[in-house]
């Protein structure tokens, strides 16, 4: 194992039913992973410029780390069916609902603990707010997320 990547983190996959409108949580855990805490990033609203605290997270797709599901691009994940979903993961952060949590989680959110709990639980999790994907360069393979 690549000594830059050896994170473990939890990946959960909003979902909402199509039929019912029930939401869901899919959890998926993702090893090859390097998580950075606390990184500060400008943001800039008005004339106020502010550094909240963000989770920088960078996984590698160069290496094979055993994981068992495939992560998918987030327009090829909301295709899927409710029985192919169990095979995937993915990074969305347009519908700004995929929660990361670093380390093994074997929570599944709904039936184990809510949202809220999950923070409490964890110290470190987030709400993806923008991925880079950068799996087409000719070396490091990677694709570079941002959760808040």
């Amino acid at each position: 194992m690549n000594v830059l990547f050896n994170d473990a983190m939890t990946v959960y996959n909003y979902r909402q039913n199509r039929e019912t409108g029930e939401e869901t949580w899919h959890r998926t855990v993702v090893k090859g992973v390097q998580w950075r805490h606390n990184r500060k990033e400008l943001s800039t609203s008005g004339n106020t410029q502010s550094f909240p605290l963000a989770e920088s997270i960078t996984i590698d797709f160069k290496r094979d780390y055993g994981n068992a599901a495939v992560y998918l691009p987030p327009h090829e994940f909301r295709r899927l069916s409710d029985e192919e979903i169990t095979k995937y993961w993915t990074l969305d952060a347009k519908e700004g609902q995929d929660v990361l949590v670093l380390g093994i989680s074997e929570y599944e959110i709904g039936a184990d603990c809510g949202l809220s709990q999950l923070s409490e639980l964890f110290q470190y999790t987030g709400t993806v707010t923008a991925v880079s994907d950068n799996r087409n360069m000719p070396r490091l393979k990677n694709i570079k997320v941002v959760a808040k």
